[in-house]
């Protein structure tokens, strides 16, 4: 598998302590650029054949399946941003080249991550087989929502897939019905938005600005509205079951008193055939509202809460939270630089 590609400077790496992931995706873009001039693994060793360039596309598939489409299009990109004044690049690539960083959130440009010992036109071809291979994934893009100036629960959001691993780069899995959140609203000081993959059912928080915005209702596969429409009929069963368990005064305030803010639980049990959440997940109480649901921000990233009468919970013991404190600090002790005389 890949190394993770690292889009961000090393100014940013510093600041948010990501230090390590930087240089290891450097020492892989180096690898990579490495790799395609090899005279034992380069362009012209495996795929420059009779005066024609990887012709099956074989070897861009090969160079993306050990280093990643990403760091392969920014090599190709950095190089032909360095020699943009070629006027041997096509327009079309060059375009591509020079607007690659910005489309994808890259900081800087490393100009010597680059294809200085292959020809340019061969650098075209390769350009084109990659970009090709990059839009085959149909990927969703600001070109296919609206914006997000309006509120987003209830909608099918779209996820930006450079917020997500390479592997999940497909359509299916940007698409997320939004079902709650402070960063739902537009005019919210809170970023998080809590939503469910209409693929694979899967919850998770993310934040507005990893959100490229609300899908058009016309793009809506079909695929995507058998599964928002199950969502919804769940949803509607829920919220019949719950209306005939409402509990009374009584009863909510005595979940308050049981489960203030802060409260560390465990999960027992949840009527939910879509959540990924299973008995023994571990969590922080937020809120208990009116009606006696126990909002919970699980240490998983879901924010799903359990609803009274369907979904059961036990506060941690004392040994638990004990032992939660214990892990904690050694965590905090392992990471406490060593001090020299």
């Amino acid at each position: 598998m890949p190394a993770n590609f690292y889009r961000y400077s090393y100014e940013t790496a510093v600041k948010t302590n990501t230090e390590d992931e930087y240089h290891i995706s450097l020492r892989e873009n180096e690898r990579c650029k490495d790799y395609m001039e090899s005279p034992e693994t380069g362009i012209y060793a495996k795929a420059y054949i009779n005066n024609c360039v990887d012709s099956n596309g074989k070897y861009i598939n090969e160079v993306i399946e050990k280093f990643g489409m990403e760091r392969t299009m920014y090599v190709i990109a950095n190089t032909i941003i360095s020699t943009s004044n070629d006027g041997r690049w096509s327009p079309e690539i060059k375009s591509w080249g020079q607007n690659f960083h910005s489309e994808f959130g890259i900081e800087e440009t490393d100009k010597s991550i680059t294809l200085s010992q292959i020809h340019v036109g061969i650098v075209n071809i390769l350009a084109k087989h990659v970009r090709q291979k990059f839009e085959d994934l149909k990927l969703y893009n600001h070109m296919h929502c609206k914006d997000t100036t309006e509120d987003l629960s209830g909608k099918i959001i779209v996820i930006n897939y450079t917020e997500m691993d390479e592997k999940f780069w497909k359509p299916e899995y940007q698409l997320w019905l939004a079902t709650g959140g402070f960063g739902c609203s537009p005019t919210a000081s809170g970023r998080a938005v809590y939503a469910k993959c209409l693929y694979g059912g899967e919850e998770n928080r993310w934040n507005r600005e990893q959100i490229t915005g609300v899908l058009m209702d016309k793009l809506l596969p079909d695929w995507a509205r058998k599964s928002l429409s199950m969502i919804q009929q769940e949803n509607i069963r829920r919220a019949d079951i719950s209306m005939m368990k409402l509990p009374n005064d009584n009863i909510v305030n005595s979940i308050k008193e049981q489960y203030p803010p802060g409260t560390r639980v465990m999960l027992t049990g949840m009527d939910d055939p879509y959540t990924t959440l299973c008995p023994g997940d571990r969590g922080t109480v937020r809120v208990v509202d009116d009606i006696g649901t126990i909002h919970v921000d699980w240490d998983s990233g879901s924010g799903l809460g359990l609803a009274y009468g369907e979904d059961f919970c036990r506060k941690l013991s004392e040994e638990e939270l004990l032992e939660e404190q214990g892990l904690q600090s050694n965590e905090q002790e392992n990471n406490e630089p060593e001090m020299s005389m």
